[in-house]
């Protein structure tokens, strides 16, 4: 312990900080702050600056080991961020660096998109199934029409609409496997 004495004024002039801040750090850190004497009315409080600066260095240190020990965790609890079809930015050092990348990628990505280079999913199932089903009234109208100019038999129509529609199976089956099997359930039923 030094012999010098300093109050809170000069304390908070000392450490560089404000008197509120040195307020908040009596408050926080209660009686684990190094305290020569209480101040009280008409009474200024005490301290000795090198304790202080001691205890500050290590109250920093345990509050630095401390974030990188959560940073530690939380990088074994991190999820990927990755999006089908996009490249993960670079490895970053920390979960903010990491944090920062995906923001500058999910703009990019969305000017990509109001740029139309870049269209969702959702939207191209729903224009596949769109597609599909035009395609396919078409081709039973035009089916029907062929075999009543034909005259063709009702059995043979039947028989024609079922290959239609059996290759016309085919055909989603195909987009299944491309799409992904659920996808396109989805723009089957609806």
């Amino acid at each position: 312990m030094s012999s010098v004495r300093l109050n809170k004024v000069r304390l908070a002039h000392w450490l560089g900080v404000s008197l509120p801040t040195l307020a908040r750090w009596l408050l926080k850190y209660g009686p684990e702050f190094p305290v020569i004497e209480r101040g009280t009315n008409g009474r200024e409080w005490q301290f000795d600056p090198e304790e202080v600066g001691d205890f500050l260095r290590r109250k920093q240190e345990e509050q630095q080991a401390s974030e990188a020990e959560r940073d530690d965790q939380l990088a074994q609890l991190r999820l990927p961020f990755d999006l089908p079809g996009v490249e993960p930015p670079p490895k970053a050092s920390s979960p903010k660096e990491e944090l920062d990348a995906w923001r500058v990628r999910k703009i990019a990505r969305e000017e990509a998109q109001a740029a139309g280079a870049l269209v969702p999913t959702a939207d191209v199932i729903a224009a596949v199934s769109a597609v599909l089903t035009r395609i396919s009234r078409d081709n039973a109208a035009f089916l029907r029409q062929i075999a009543r100019e034909q005259s063709w038999p009702e059995s043979y129509t039947h028989h024609l609409q079922k290959r239609l529609a059996d290759q016309q199976r085919a055909t989603v089956a195909a987009l299944r496997d491309v799409l992904g099997p659920s996808a396109i359930e989805d723009a089957v039923h609806n």
